[in-house]
């Protein structure tokens, strides 16, 4: 365990960032090709669309994106070290999933509504109902991003 309050400061260095978002992408992609049914067909058309905007549309948000989400788990960071806890920061997370979901969705919910992509916005408020249950679903793979991550910076 660092001795770094922050995780902000472990993980969005800049010699991580660039694995970090790489890492981060792969999991969306990942997660996306796993949704199934109507609800699957229709994330999975929206994520065809938002990733045609333009090359590297999805990295650039992730990259923003992940900034903020980063600095909204710093209290939590925080507590788990505090806590002396015997798991994982990932585990942690896992663990509070309703918190540390909705926290991410704030996030996310903030940016949808001050981005200029207005076709991006559009597809995320059309989803918007069911992304919690999606952010639950993928937040052991993304726990474990962070892991990997902690454990090499």
């Amino acid at each position: 365990m660092s001795d770094s309050p922050h995780l902000s400061t472990r993980l969005l260095a800049p010699s991580n960032r660039p694995a970090l978002i790489a890492d981060a992408h792969e999991v969306l992609n990942t997660e996306v090709a796993k949704k199934s049914g109507l609800g699957g067909l229709a994330l999975k058309g929206a994520y065809k669309s938002v990733s045609a905007i333009s090359p590297g549309f999805i990295e650039g948000v992730l990259g923003v994106l992940l900034d903020e989400w980063i600095r909204a788990y710093d209290e939590e960071y925080t507590a788990w070290q505090a806590a002396g806890s015997d798991v994982s920061f990932g585990t942690w997370l896992v663990e509070r999933q309703e918190v540390v979901s909705e926290r991410m969705l704030e996030v996310t919910d903030r940016r949808a509504k001050s981005t200029s992509h207005q076709s991006a916005a559009k597809l995320y408020w059309k989803l918007r109902p069911g992304a919690k249950t999606h952010v639950i679903t993928a937040l052991p793979a993304v726990a474990g991003v962070v892991d990997r991550h902690l454990d090499q910076a």
